[in-house]
């Protein structure tokens, strides 16, 4: 393998890597292209580095191409960091493991800070290898990468240790630190944020939970499971459902015993103690952010140099038995107890991968598919409760009212404050027609706050329908004292008290709705039917002209007047008001009736007697259809019964 070792034999094996790394992400991402949400933000995070980066939701596919090309370029510089630290057979073996690392290709297809993260961090080590005066670059880099990163900070201080012993805290040191500080600045400046402080628990009791997500062989966050992508094919169910979880839950114990024998070298060289020291930044600084895959990803380049090496290792090993036998064996008690168990960031990630897919079809119009991923999420035990309220609403608007009330009860169990589910429940109890129920959920909005008294008149509304008079109007009339310019519910409130008999407090309603609102005209005839019954027949008969005068057409008001005017003895003018009711309904036959009367009145006794027997006549057709449709709702409810 001397050609391996010359500079035409690296430029050969890195070109094979980079066009080996460029095919096999270019595939992930045409096949991702393949799916409906492609080109769709799934969530805060990729929103974020899109308004970050400048870049609107149909330039997605050109920032992917970019990660692609980024994604290759870090196969390169983990194969360089092999190479450097330990030599070229494990720089060729990192390589390779750093273009078929599945959680590579995936972070690639996202539009996430990791892949860029990881380019910024390694692209700093591997300047720092080269020589003692790329320190301002290699502190640049490494600034950028703790913008991105904030786990990176201990990285970057081991950086500085190494470049200190071996230069001196002098000058290249203080290239360094300068470089580090433009880099972040001019990142959080661009970002528009800072990943300090961490967000994370140090508590004693969470550092174990801590350590274990770290090493497990999952590759699912709190936010996302990427094990969806490969959901119904036999590689997730041997693999990733019921065995083994590759690819870290073979890298992570080969990493293991890579460190534990770097660490037995009792006087390592300098980049031994970089690579050895440098790891360990790594997995300390996933900690201090939560130790879950996504935390992870940023140290996996120097683990997967540590695995490359421990394989490497056993290769020149392979004459010595019991040696690799010894090993081997070490490695199979790591790879049970790292992939042993579960992990409840599992359900977690699930269930918001599943929300996150579910709003991407919310945003394509495709709401049977969005539907379809908030039920997948709210069957783990972790969905957020936002699931269960996107449910609830997409239910509301599909007319499926009894899932609804069940989606947002699903959210009062677990936010029983939450007022807008409470709403939303209400609201679809009432059109599922169960308006006890909603009038349960009214009562305590509106008795849940400063501002409870707007729900007043729902209140109202559900109590009227479960046929609680007296409780409606009760609710009517806190509503229309607390909010005077209700008019809906005031107008709701005078239909009560009429037909509870209050007149005189239906007639003040009525003369306020009079003033404005859409029932200013209902409110006029109606007003005049009550004025007419207490024998105010002038102040009747006023309000019903100012109500044809507005409305020439008002068949009520039409009705009210002509009978008014009938009664009163001026059949003349009575006659034209019955003739216009005849005219917009010629199929009606009550007007035919009072025009038989009012032309015998007027001495006009054919036009009463033809009247009359077009009275008869309709008033018959009218009794013959009403009788046959009668008799077809018989008909089909037989039918109904039969197919039962």
């Amino acid at each position: 393998m001397n050609w391996a070792r010359g500079q035409f034999g690296s430029l050969a094996i890195g070109g094979a890597i980079c066009l080996v790394a460029l095919l096999w992400r270019v595939s992930y991402v045409i096949q991702l292209g393949q799916s409906p949400l492609f080109g769709v933000p799934l969530g805060a995070v990729e929103t974020s580095v899109l308004s970050a980066l400048g870049f609107a939701g149909d330039q997605i596919l050109g920032i992917k191409w970019v990660q692609v090309v980024l994604g290759t370029v870090n196969c390169l510089l983990v194969w360089r960091l092999g190479q450097v630290f330990f030599g070229q057979p494990t720089g060729v073996v990192a390589g390779l493991m750093a273009v078929f690392y599945g959680p590579f290709i995936y972070y690639g297809g996202q539009l996430g800070a990791g892949v860029w993260a990881i380019f910024f961090a390694m692209g700093g080590l591997v300047s720092l290898m080269a020589r003692p005066s790329y320190a301002g670059l290699t502190g640049l880099l490494l600034g950028v990468a703790c913008a991105l990163a904030g786990q990176v900070i201990l990285l970057t201080l081991v950086a500085l240790w190494w470049l200190a012993s071996r230069a001196g805290w002098g000058r290249f040191a203080l290239m360094l630190a300068a470089g580090w500080a433009v880099g972040f600045l001019a990142a959080v400046w661009w970002l528009g944020d800072s990943p300090w402080p961490p967000e994370t628990s140090f508590s004693s009791g969470a550092w174990p939970a801590m350590l274990y997500r770290f090493w497990h062989g999952g590759e699912w966050t709190g936010q996302s499971d990427p094990y969806l992508t490969v959901e119904g094919t036999a590689v997730a169910a041997l693999l990733w459902e019921r065995g083994l979880a590759f690819p870290f839950g073979l890298i992570g114990p080969l990493a293991l015993l890579g460190l534990y024998g770097l660490w037995r070298i009792r006087d390592p060289a300098p980049e031994i103690s970089l690579a050895l020291w440098g790891c360990g930044a790594g997995i300390a600084g996933a900690l201090l952010y939560g130790g879950d895959a996504d935390a992870r990803i940023v140290a996996v380049p120097l683990l997967l140099v540590m695995a490359a090496q421990t394989l490497v290792g056993w290769w020149r090993l392979w004459s010595d038995q019991w040696s690799l036998a010894l090993q081997a064996g070490g490695l199979a008690v790591l790879v049970l107890a790292l992939n042993w168990g579960g992990d409840v960031l599992k359900d977690r990630g699930t269930a918001n991968e599943r929300y996150r897919r579910g709003l991407a079809y919310e945003g394509l119009a495709m709401k049977a598919n969005a539907i379809r991923e908030y039920e997948r999420s709210v069957a783990t035990a972790s969905a957020p409760v936002v699931v269960h309220a996107a449910l609830g609403r997409l239910y509301k608007e599909d007319g499926e009212y009894a899932r609804a009330i069940g989606a947002y009860r699903a959210v009062l169990r677990r936010s029983p404050v939450g007022g807008s589910a409470r709403e939303e429940l209400a609201q679809a109890c009432l059109l599922a027609e169960r308006p006890r129920e909603a009038a349960a959920e009214y009562r305590i909005l509106s008795e849940g706050g400063p501002d409870g008294d707007r729900f007043l008149g729902r209140l109202g509304d559900a109590r009227l329908m479960a046929g609680d008079a007296s409780g409606a109007t009760a609710a009517y009339r806190q509503m229309v004292t607390a909010h005077p310019d209700s008019i809906r519910v005031l107008y709701h409130l005078a239909r009560l008290y009429e037909s509870e008999g209050f007149k005189e407090e239906a007639l003040a309603a009525y003369r306020r709705l009079q003033a404005a609102g859409p029932w200013r005209t209902e409110a006029g005839w109606r007003a005049a039917a009550l004025l007419a019954e207490r024998g105010e027949v002038e102040e009747a008969e006023r309000l019903l002209r100012a109500v044809l005068a507005a409305e020439a057409d008002n068949s009520p008001a039409l009705w009210g007047l002509g009978r008014l005017l009938a009664v009163g003895g001026r059949y003349g003018q009575a006659l034209p008001l019955f003739e216009r009711l005849r005219d917009m309904d010629p199929q009606d036959y009550r007007p035919y009736f009072f025009l038989s009367k009012l032309y015998f009145r007027l001495q006009r006794e054919e036009e009463a007697e033809r009247a009359y027997e077009k009275y008869q006549i309709a008033k018959r057709q009218a009794e013959m259809k009403q009788s046959a449709e009668e008799n077809l709702d018989a008909v089909l409810r037989q039918f109904g019964e039969l197919g039962e």
